[in-house]
């Protein structure tokens, strides 16, 4: 987990896209959300976004039914 450090781990994301989710800026907006290379994901981080790494392609093969 690489300590949780944040920019390695996108750089080290098995991941080809980050999700990365922006906060509705208004009260009751709704949360929209993106897909982003790392290094775009890691900026908008940076800037108050969430991030979700998606799982590998083989690990859900195996794991995601």
């Amino acid at each position: 987990m690489d300590n949780l450090n944040i920019k390695t781990l996108c750089e080290n994301s098995s991941s080809e896209q980050i999700h990365v989710w922006f906060p509705g800026k208004k009260n009751g907006e709704k949360v929209t959300s993106v897909d982003m290379d790392a290094s775009n994901a890691y900026k908008e981080y940076i800037k108050g976004a969430s991030l979700y790494f998606g799982s590998s392609v083989e690990f859900r093969e195996v794991f995601v039914k």
